[in-house]
């Protein structure tokens, strides 16, 4: 017997594609998915009379349809005979087999939390399944531009990950709900995303790329969200990651067109059975009916963000972050924090010490309040934690506003260039300012480039708050609430 290595990067690995694999590989897969379960290390494969090939095809079977087997590594050992057909396969681990049980409890945990977060209940819709996966994932987790994490487990934990850590998890959750899905591999350009099957029509759903390359605080895209093979491929006019790859189904699905929905880029967030959201440029607080994404506003933000010293002027458009948490709305306005209930009613506020600055932005990851203060929006801001409590342990947090760390950062919406705009109170003939025009006032791209995950993270990819975490704790006017609520909101990522 020949005693061979095979070694393949995950990011090749995954591929449920078009090419059908054949009975024998699938059978295969199947044995090395009952002994990956009970942590065996070896395999009898004699039977199947599998070419190193068709091994390889069955371990990617087992890798990219099983996320719960997040502790299979992507490298084996196999055995063949003089006929070159395998006859055992070695497995290895990714952690000590000794490990592996602690960590398996320690996932079905945090996927059941994850899932929570989510909103999901026996009400949700498949939609709203999908979308409440979407946003929420984008808003919680970010892209890992070390390239290390490629697993659901990896996702949970570290709370980043590559392109494969986003399409697995979410894979798990489409399972949870009982919605049909599967991980699309496109190995030329070293990308995987999902495809998901709603109203009997399938469809790609790329988070990774949804997941914002800049540093754009408060940013969920949709532009990859449950798209056809045609707006694929316009999307990809000049690459993108998803143009060399042989689909194993044909994506025709076209009821989620909504120019309403493709443009939004900010989450939407499940609050007791309904949606919410922000749109920036009504200034608006939305309750949104997402079966044709119209909005109806329940509060308007009327507040300026007026130029630091040059108080004839302003900022153009609203420059707040939106989330949700514990059954309340959060937004921010250039002074204050602000929460009010899903009617638009009882607000409350909390106003942090800003020493010459404003706030631009604003996210809630967890059951943190995260605002970004800078003297101008497109100077470099930092990131200033508010833990938010549960109303049934409201509490009042003694006051101090002075981080322990900073988190630079150059985020800009695109709204961030000063208007030559006169206040009301005054008529001059001209109040033009001299930074009218801002070469860092204009996101380059929320689409990201066509960078293969596995060989380099795409530029400008950063950490959600790109630096060491620190806590401020500061006295609310009312107490800043949050729970475990159903969100699909707060947010901010990266791309790939």
């Amino acid at each position: 017997m020949i005693f061979i290595t095979a070694m393949i990067s995950i990011c090749l690995a995954l591929s449920l594609s078009a090419s059908a694999e054949s009975a024998d590989v699938s059978h295969a897969a199947e044995d090395i998915a009952a002994a990956v379960d009970k942590c065996q290390t070896e395999v009898d494969l004699t039977k199947y009379r599998l070419s190193p090939d068709e091994l390889a095809a069955a371990m990617r079977e087992v890798l990219y349809t099983c996320p719960e087997l997040f502790y299979l590594a992507e490298t084996w050992q196999y055995y063949s005979d003089s006929a070159s057909c395998v006859t055992r396969v070695l497995l290895e681990y990714r952690y000590p087999v000794k490990d592996i049980p602690a960590k398996r409890t320690e996932y079905a945990a945090l996927l059941s939390d994850f899932i929570a977060k989510c909103g999901i209940d026996e009400s949700s819709s498949d939609f709203e399944c999908v979308l409440a996966a979407h946003d929420t994932m984008i808003t919680l987790y970010s892209y890992d531009s070390d390239l290390i994490t490629d697993t659901a487990y990896g996702m949970l934990t570290n709370g980043k990950g590559v392109c494969e850590a986003y399409s697995l998890l979410f894979l798990e959750v489409m399972r949870y709900c009982e919605i049909e899905s599967f991980i699309a591999l496109n190995i030329p350009e070293k990308h995987c995303w999902n495809m998901v099957k709603l109203g009997g029509k399938w469809y790609h759903l790329d988070l990774t790329w949804d997941d914002p390359a800049t540093t754009a605080r408060g940013v969920v895209n949709h532009n990859y969200f449950l798209i056809n093979d045609g707006e694929l491929a316009a999307l990809n006019a000049d690459g993108g990651g998803h143009a060399s790859w042989t689909p194993a189904v044909k994506a025709t699905g076209s009821a989620y067109g909504f120019e309403a929905l493709r443009s939004h880029s900010y989450p939407f967030c499940l609050v007791d059975g309904k949606w919410y959201s922000i749109d920036r440029e009504k200034a608006a607080i939305c309750v949104y009916d997402v079966s044709d994404f119209s909005a109806k506003a329940i509060y308007t933000i009327k507040d300026k963000w007026y130029v630091l010293g040059k108080e004839e002027s302003y900022w153009k458009g609203c420059l707040s972050g939106f989330g949700a948490f514990d059954g309340r709305l959060y937004f921010n306005t250039p002074t204050k924090l602000v929460t009010i209930n899903t009617k638009g009613k009882d607000k409350k506020t909390l106003t942090p010490s800003l020493d010459g600055e404003n706030i631009y932005d604003m996210e809630i990851v967890g059951d943190t309040l995260i605002y970004y203060v800078a003297t101008s929006p497109n100077e470099e801001k930092r990131a200033v934690r508010v833990r938010l409590y549960p109303e049934s342990e409201e509490t009042t947090v003694p006051e101090t506003t002075v981080p322990e760390t900073t988190v630079p950062e150059t985020t800009v919406p695109e709204t961030t260039v000063p208007e030559t705009t006169v206040p009301e109170t005054t008529v001059p003939e001209t109040t033009v300012l001299e930074t009218t025009v801002l070469e860092t006032t204009v996101l380059e791209t929320t689409v990201p480039e066509s960078t293969p995950d596995s060989t380099k993270a795409p530029a400008g990819t950063t950490g959600r708050t790109g630096g060491e975490a620190f806590g401020c704790k500061m006295s609310v006017c009312v107490t800043l609430i949050p729970a475990l609520v159903a969100l699909g909101a707060c947010l901010i990522k990266r791309k790939e």
